[in-house]
């Protein structure tokens, strides 16, 4: 299933069963303009799992669309939590509880320009401030997760800080820690624009892959080897 800001702002679907492609509507209620959503899949059967979609809404909330199986329901996350910064996007990932109804994370960037996260353990939905060094204005997080235990994994969330250079929180299970990738010494990143991740190996300790675009226009990467961050432009093999 693919997933996309459509007319009007709402969420819309391409669904592929394996022969054609299929368009639909999927939200209700409007997706702030300039932002994208987010997907997890889980639980339910293979051929028609769970479904559940986080973007930014109209009214700067994060809103959630989620399929059960045989029918949509579109809705908002608590109006108590921290509002999402304007023209930004949220990232999210699921872990652990039960297959179809598993604890989940969403990161964004909120106003004043932190990172904050909702947190889903099966019952209610919490807010918290995540990181302690703010995110350049209208950048998005990404997040990734490995290792620890199902319900309580170690995460890494990257984003873009107001220098340019790619900041980490980190989540070791019982803390989280914020830091800037380098020392701060890498190419800084370009303008308006998000990082992505990759993590793989030792499930606790894994090797970890930062993309972005540079100011230079052209994407480089930082790679965690287990001891040190190491930062390099990415370029077309000899």
């Amino acid at each position: 299933m693919d997933l996309l800001p459509g007319g009007k702002g709402q969420i819309w679907q391409w669904n592929w069963f394996g022969s054609v492609w299929k368009n639909a509507q999927a939200t209700t209620l409007a997706a702030e303009p300039g932002t994208s959503p987010t997907a997890l899949a889980y639980g339910g059967t293979p051929g028609n799992p769970y479904q559940v979609v986080y973007y930014h809404g109209s009214e700067d909330r994060i809103n959630q669309w989620f399929w059960d199986g045989a029918k949509p329901s579109n809705g908002s996350l608590p109006v108590i939590g921290k509002k999402i910064a304007d023209k930004t996007s949220p990232a999210a990932l699921a872990s652990g509880g039960t297959p179809g109804n598993p604890n989940q994370w969403v990161y964004y960037q909120g106003e004043g320009g932190q990172i904050w996260q909702w947190s889903w353990f099966g019952k209610e939905w919490k807010n918290a401030q995540a990181t302690t060094e703010a995110a350049a204005a209208g950048t998005s997080p990404t997040v990734i997760s490995s290792g620890g235990a199902v319900n309580n994994p170690r995460q890494w969330v990257y984003y873009i800080g107001i220098d340019g250079q790619i900041r980490q929180w980190e989540w070791n299970t019982t803390s989280g820690l914020n830091t800037v990738l380098g020392g701060g010494k890498g190419q800084p990143a370009a303008t308006d624009t998000n990082p992505t991740a990759i993590a793989y190996g030792a499930a606790n300790f894994p090797y970890r892959v930062v993309y972005y675009k540079g100011t230079d226009g052209k994407i480089w990467q930082w790679f965690w080897d287990g001891f040190n961050w190491k930062n390099g432009e990415l370029k077309a093999a000899p």
